[in-house]
Protein backbone atom coordinates (compact mmCIF):
# COMPACT_ATOMS: atom_id res chain seq x y z
CA UNK A 1 0.00 0.00 0.00
CA UNK A 2 1.53 3.54 -0.85
CA UNK A 3 1.45 6.20 1.41
CA UNK A 4 0.69 9.85 0.90
CA UNK A 5 4.10 12.09 0.73
CA UNK A 6 5.41 12.33 4.04
CA UNK A 7 3.86 9.61 5.92
CA UNK A 8 5.96 6.89 6.59
CA UNK A 9 6.20 3.52 8.65
CA UNK A 10 9.85 4.43 9.39
CA UNK A 11 11.35 5.32 12.67
CA UNK A 12 14.11 8.66 13.21
CA UNK A 13 16.99 6.54 12.14
CA UNK A 14 15.33 4.51 9.59
CA UNK A 15 13.95 7.91 7.59
CA UNK A 16 17.76 9.39 7.58
CA UNK A 17 19.00 5.90 6.34
CA UNK A 18 16.32 6.06 3.21
CA UNK A 19 17.04 9.91 2.90
CA UNK A 20 20.53 8.89 2.58
CA UNK A 21 20.06 6.23 0.21
CA UNK A 22 17.64 7.89 -2.35
CA UNK A 23 19.38 11.19 -2.05
CA UNK A 24 22.90 9.92 -3.12
CA UNK A 25 21.35 7.20 -5.28
CA UNK A 26 19.62 9.67 -7.54
CA UNK A 27 22.71 11.97 -7.68
CA UNK A 28 24.57 8.48 -8.36
CA UNK A 29 22.16 7.38 -11.43
CA UNK A 30 21.41 11.01 -12.97
CA UNK A 31 25.82 11.37 -12.52
CA UNK A 32 26.18 7.88 -14.96
CA UNK A 33 23.18 9.00 -17.42
CA UNK A 34 25.41 9.49 -19.93
CA UNK A 35 27.48 6.81 -19.83
CA UNK A 36 30.70 7.89 -17.46
CA UNK A 37 30.74 9.82 -14.04
CA UNK A 38 33.24 12.55 -14.43
CA UNK A 39 35.08 14.15 -11.71
CA UNK A 40 32.89 17.61 -12.11
CA UNK A 41 30.16 15.39 -10.69
CA UNK A 42 31.77 14.17 -8.08
CA UNK A 43 32.76 17.49 -6.63
CA UNK A 44 29.29 18.26 -7.21
CA UNK A 45 28.56 15.46 -4.60
CA UNK A 46 31.54 15.88 -2.50
CA UNK A 47 30.41 19.64 -1.78
CA UNK A 48 26.99 18.80 -1.01
CA UNK A 49 28.00 16.52 1.60
CA UNK A 50 30.44 18.39 3.40
CA UNK A 51 28.88 21.99 2.75
CA UNK A 52 24.80 21.45 2.55
CA UNK A 53 24.86 18.43 4.97
CA UNK A 54 27.93 19.09 7.02
CA UNK A 55 28.34 15.07 7.41
CA UNK A 56 31.42 13.59 9.71
CA UNK A 57 33.77 11.71 8.22
CA UNK A 58 31.71 8.22 8.65
CA UNK A 59 28.41 9.92 7.70
CA UNK A 60 30.59 10.87 4.47
CA UNK A 61 31.87 7.60 3.99
CA UNK A 62 28.76 6.33 3.97
CA UNK A 63 27.27 8.95 1.51
CA UNK A 64 29.70 7.77 -1.12
CA UNK A 65 29.56 4.04 -0.54
CA UNK A 66 26.01 4.76 -1.11
CA UNK A 67 26.80 6.89 -4.29
CA UNK A 68 29.17 4.20 -6.16
CA UNK A 69 27.02 0.86 -5.56
CA UNK A 70 24.02 2.70 -6.77
CA UNK A 71 25.56 4.28 -9.92
CA UNK A 72 25.58 0.37 -11.26
CA UNK A 73 22.91 -0.77 -9.48
CA UNK A 74 19.87 -2.51 -11.43
CA UNK A 75 17.48 -0.42 -8.89
CA UNK A 76 16.15 2.56 -12.06
CA UNK A 77 16.17 6.36 -11.46
CA UNK A 78 12.42 6.75 -11.49
CA UNK A 79 12.20 4.35 -8.28
CA UNK A 80 14.78 6.51 -6.62
CA UNK A 81 12.55 9.21 -7.46
CA UNK A 82 9.54 7.98 -6.01
CA UNK A 83 11.00 6.71 -2.56
CA UNK A 84 12.21 10.36 -2.58
CA UNK A 85 9.03 11.93 -3.25
CA UNK A 86 7.68 9.36 -0.69
CA UNK A 87 9.01 10.55 2.82
CA UNK A 88 10.01 14.57 1.34
CA UNK A 89 6.76 14.97 -0.79
CA UNK A 90 5.16 16.96 1.86
CA UNK A 91 7.98 20.01 0.63
CA UNK A 92 7.51 21.14 -2.04
CA UNK A 93 10.63 23.47 -0.87
CA UNK A 94 12.39 19.88 -0.65
CA UNK A 95 11.55 18.72 -4.02
CA UNK A 96 12.68 21.98 -5.64
CA UNK A 97 16.22 21.83 -3.54
CA UNK A 98 16.52 18.07 -5.08
CA UNK A 99 15.55 19.18 -8.56
CA UNK A 100 18.41 21.94 -8.69
CA UNK A 101 20.46 19.83 -7.03
CA UNK A 102 19.69 17.16 -10.07
CA UNK A 103 20.99 19.94 -12.65
CA UNK A 104 23.70 21.09 -10.63
CA UNK A 105 24.88 17.60 -11.29
CA UNK A 106 23.31 17.81 -15.34
CA UNK A 107 25.42 20.99 -15.46
CA UNK A 108 28.29 19.95 -13.89
CA UNK A 109 30.46 18.78 -16.93
CA UNK A 110 29.09 21.16 -19.11
CA UNK A 111 26.99 19.22 -21.07
CA UNK A 112 23.36 18.67 -20.83
CA UNK A 113 23.05 15.28 -22.35
CA UNK A 114 19.77 14.10 -23.43
CA UNK A 115 19.38 10.98 -21.02
CA UNK A 116 20.13 13.34 -18.49
CA UNK A 117 17.81 15.74 -19.62
CA UNK A 118 15.31 12.98 -19.29
CA UNK A 119 15.65 11.87 -16.06
CA UNK A 120 15.09 15.02 -14.28
CA UNK A 121 12.07 15.55 -16.56
CA UNK A 122 11.25 12.28 -15.18
CA UNK A 123 12.15 13.22 -11.44
CA UNK A 124 10.27 16.97 -11.92
CA UNK A 125 6.89 14.72 -12.68
CA UNK A 126 7.05 12.25 -9.86
CA UNK A 127 8.22 15.66 -7.24
CA UNK A 128 4.75 16.96 -8.36
CA UNK A 129 6.62 20.33 -9.58
CA UNK A 130 5.10 22.46 -11.67
CA UNK A 131 5.86 22.65 -15.48
CA UNK A 132 6.59 26.52 -15.49
CA UNK A 133 8.68 25.96 -12.38
CA UNK A 134 10.36 23.22 -13.46
CA UNK A 135 11.26 25.35 -17.14
CA UNK A 136 12.31 28.14 -14.85
CA UNK A 137 14.95 25.83 -12.88
CA UNK A 138 16.01 24.30 -16.03
CA UNK A 139 16.93 27.56 -17.34
CA UNK A 140 18.96 28.93 -14.34
CA UNK A 141 20.94 26.07 -15.26
CA UNK A 142 20.87 25.47 -19.52
CA UNK A 143 19.63 29.12 -20.68
CA UNK A 144 18.34 28.90 -24.27
CA UNK A 145 21.25 30.23 -26.05
CA UNK A 146 20.14 29.75 -29.65
CA UNK A 147 18.76 33.39 -30.24
CA UNK A 148 22.78 34.14 -29.24
CA UNK A 149 24.00 31.74 -32.08
CA UNK A 150 21.28 32.79 -34.40
CA UNK A 151 22.86 36.39 -34.33
CA UNK A 152 25.76 35.71 -35.03
CA UNK A 153 25.05 33.30 -37.66
CA UNK A 154 25.73 30.32 -36.35
CA UNK A 155 24.27 27.14 -34.68
CA UNK A 156 25.02 25.65 -30.90
CA UNK A 157 27.26 22.72 -32.61
CA UNK A 158 29.97 25.24 -33.73
CA UNK A 159 33.33 25.31 -32.76
CA UNK A 160 34.50 28.15 -30.30
CA UNK A 161 36.99 29.20 -33.19
CA UNK A 162 34.23 29.82 -35.25
CA UNK A 163 31.83 31.36 -33.12
CA UNK A 164 34.58 33.81 -32.50
CA UNK A 165 35.30 34.26 -36.03
CA UNK A 166 32.07 34.96 -36.76
CA UNK A 167 31.52 37.22 -33.93
CA UNK A 168 34.90 39.45 -35.00
CA UNK A 169 33.46 39.67 -38.55
CA UNK A 170 30.09 40.94 -37.20
CA UNK A 171 32.27 43.76 -35.15
CA UNK A 172 34.46 44.30 -37.91
CA UNK A 173 31.46 44.83 -40.15
CA UNK A 174 29.18 46.86 -37.64
CA UNK A 175 32.14 49.08 -36.95
CA UNK A 176 31.08 52.78 -36.40
CA UNK A 177 33.90 53.66 -38.76
CA UNK A 178 32.95 51.32 -41.38
CA UNK A 179 29.50 52.67 -41.00
CA UNK A 180 30.77 55.97 -41.30
CA UNK A 181 32.47 55.54 -44.49
CA UNK A 182 29.05 53.99 -45.69
CA UNK A 183 28.11 57.67 -45.50
CA UNK A 184 24.63 56.52 -43.18
CA UNK A 185 23.41 59.30 -41.09
CA UNK A 186 25.10 59.66 -37.31
CA UNK A 187 21.92 58.60 -35.54
CA UNK A 188 22.52 54.92 -37.08
CA UNK A 189 25.66 55.00 -36.01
Amino acid sequence: KRLPPGQTNLGQEEHQLVFFVTTFSLLAKLAKADGIVSKEEVAVVDKFIKQSLQLNDQQRQIAIDIFYKAKDSSHSFEGFAQQYYQILGHSPAMMREMLRLLYTIAAADGVFHPKEKELVSKAAQIFNIPSYEHELIQKSFFPNTEGYYAVLGGKPSDSMETIKKKYRALVSENHPDKVISQGLPEEFV
